[in-house]
């Protein structure tokens, strides 16, 4: 796997991770009535992608691992 397609998992992942809380937060605070503001949104989004993005790295790293192991 070319590091282009494993940098566009990564966006990919990071993506998913920060769009999903941050619909998820709009929705809940309509249906909740909550008073989420959106700052607060956006910083559980963040930290949500990061850490997500973060396992998404060590995941790609270790198949890099891997892969150069084996053609050793």
């Amino acid at each position: 796997m070319t590091w282009k397609r494993r940098a566009a998992r990564i966006t990919g992942n990071f993506g998913v991770s920060f769009f999903g809380p941050l619909v998820g937060s709009g929705i809940a605070q309509s249906y909740f009535h909550s008073q989420i503001i959106f700052e607060q949104a956006i910083i559980v989004a963040i930290i949500s992608a990061s850490l997500t993005t973060g396992l998404s790295i060590s995941y790609e790293l270790r198949k890099y691992g891997e892969k150069s192991s084996t053609t050793q």
